[in-house]
């Protein structure tokens, strides 16, 4: 038996499946650490929002979104999921308002749940 014919029957299973532990382990410490609540307020014009998506972005990557009608009940609480993992994340919010349209971006900290009150970006 040759050396390569020894390393690929005996060494090269055994790479592998530490190669995929370790892969396994990454994986399932970032979904862990990395999920956080997002929870959007509007302060005292939320019976004025009739419709809202919001998107999160880590850089220029999508990692989550919502998207409601809040006429029926606008005083339900708008929360998603959104696993940012540590990094800058922005959130770009798109609302439906009585006065129009309107576009909100911030900078997310991350924390447990994250609150973006808006409502004084709708004074405006």
């Amino acid at each position: 038996m040759t050396r390569y014919e020894w390393f690929r029957k005996r060494l090269a299973p055994v790479a592998l499946i530490v190669a995929l532990a370790v892969l396994a382990q990454q994986t399932c410490d970032r979904k862990q650490a990395a999920s956080e609540q997002i929870e959007l307020r509007f302060g005292t014009h939320a019976d004025e929002v009739q419709h809202v998506r919001a998107d999160v972005l880590v850089g220029d990557t999508p990692v989550a979104h919502v998207e409601r009608d809040l006429v029926a009940d606008p005083s339900t609480p708008v929360r998603f999921p959104a696993v940012v993992d540590g990094e800058r994340a922005t959130i770009m919010i798109d609302m439906t308002t009585t006065r129009g349209p309107r576009r909100v971006t911030r900078t997310l900290t991350p924390g447990d749940v994250v609150i973006v009150d808006v409502g004084s970006d709708l004074d405006k």
